[in-house]
């Protein structure tokens, strides 16, 4: 009797213990945790990340994570948290990055550079510029520009040989720059200033109208980085989104895409710096060449290399990855 009595309370105690159990199970199956700091159960995040060069190590709020990028971190309660990832022998990224409840926070494209000195070397023993590969081709037709009394006509030819007008532009001496279809991209000579024009657009052809010294489209063509010398923006013409990545008070020059990443480079006080276009919290800048008084400066065509001359006459390579 009293050997049923006690197997009847274990099955009990087992039982009770299942059903306290199981949804416990099935809520952490499905992403959710109790959140100390909200004194309640909520649903996680997910954080994305991926980079240049991949297998780096993901840390979170100072605790290094399982997964090596590219990585998807699961289970992330929301809210703000500390990114840092890292590699032997680059210099770290980090950013702080709010994580929300069923939902997935990318921090994409990260670009590491390897820590390390540029080597001074005979500028006659570079390799010399290439052209940047791009994956556009500009508009197949033909432009026309008549000056009119006040102002600058522009006039498309297209293939089949019919001709309209397109825009009324700012009297100006103009030369045509290359620019991904549907866009036309125009330099006022005199003026310093950079007109981009959609070709396909009859209404507001006109989407920018800027000083700019310096210039450079994406690999892609989907976004266009312009400089007038102290700020660089960079502007997206399909969203008609216009930000400003760094304001300097003295002047930039060399404003180049790296050819790895959405990563603005660009020379400033004779040093080289490596800025991330991602707004979110504080910017990633990294000094790729410092005190060196560089010239000019170009990449290798893998992105492995920077390289450039010097205001001595003399040149410079770093490697940048390995």
């Amino acid at each position: 009797m009293i050997h049923r009595y006690w197997r009847s309370m274990v099955f009990f105690l087992f039982l009770a213990g299942f059903l306290l159990s199981a949804p416990i199970v099935v809520l952490y199956t499905a992403g959710y945790r109790y959140h100390f700091g909200a004194g309640k159960i909520v649903k996680t995040g997910v954080l994305s990340v991926s980079s240049t060069p991949r297998g780096a190590d993901i840390l979170l709020n100072g605790a290094r994570t399982a997964e090596k990028t590219p990585a998807v971190v699961s289970n992330v309660l929301p809210g703000a948290h500390k990114v840092r990832v890292a590699k032997n022998g680059y210099a770290p990224w980090q950013k702080t990055l709010d994580v929300y409840s069923k939902q997935t926070t990318f921090a994409r494209e990260i670009v590491l550079f390897l820590d390390g000195e540029p080597e001074r070397t005979e500028a006659k023993a570079l390799d010399a510029p290439s052209q940047p590969t791009r994956a556009w081709q500009t508009v197949p037709i033909t432009y026309t520009l008549q000056h009119v009394s006040d102002r600058s006509v522009l006039s498309l030819t297209d293939e089949n040989g019919v001709a309209a007008i397109l825009a009324y532009l700012p009297l100006g001496s103009y030369a045509f720059e290359d620019a991904p279809a549907p866009y036309l991209l125009l330099r006022d000579e005199l003026r310093g200033r950079l007109i981009l024009v959609d070709s396909t657009d009859t209404i507001q052809p006109i989407l920018l109208n800027t000083d700019a010294k310096e210039w450079a489209w994406s690999r892609e063509g989907d976004a266009l980085l312009v400089s007038d010398g102290f700020d660089i923006e960079a502007y997206a013409p399909s969203l008609h989104r216009r930000e400003t990545i760094t304001r300097l008070s003295t002047p930039i020059t060399g404003l180049v895409w790296y050819p790895l990443g959405r990563v603005a480079v660009f020379e400033h006080g004779g040093n080289v710096y490596a800025q991330e276009l991602d707004r979110r919290g504080e910017p990633n800048t990294t000094t790729l060449v410092q005190g060196l008084e560089v010239a000019t400066f170009w990449f290798s065509g893998d992105g492995a290399w920077i390289l450039g001359t010097l205001r001595d006459g003399m040149g410079f390579r770093k490697r940048l990855q390995r």
